[in-house]
């Protein structure tokens, strides 16, 4: 509400303005889909049917396979005890 204060707009007459084809492209798009709604609606309806479909294309692996097999073991010794105390107990 506060950019009507803030910020000033000169206005630029027709003549000198400068239409950019993308911004023309843009416009013609825009005016087309503000004035057909249900059929914007329907192109919506469609991209989102479409999208969902897409989401079946994707694979669904959440934790992929492991190649090697693998186990662990915890072991609970004193603290302090010391590496090699530590590592002839697990070799045991």
């Amino acid at each position: 509400m506060l950019c009507v204060f803030f910020l000033k707009v000169k206005h630029v007459p027709q003549e000198e303005r400068q239409d950019f084809r993308l911004y023309a492209w843009y416009r013609k798009i825009l005016l087309f889909s503000l004035r057909h709604r249900t059929l914007r609606l329907l192109w919506v309806v469609l991209i989102f049917g479409l999208a969902l479909q897409g989401f079946g294309l994707i694979p669904n692996v959440f934790f992929p396979p492991k190649d090697q097999a693998m186990f662990t073991a915890e072991f609970d010794l004193p603290i302090g005890t010391p590496i090699e105390r530590t590592e002839a107990f697990v070799q045991q």
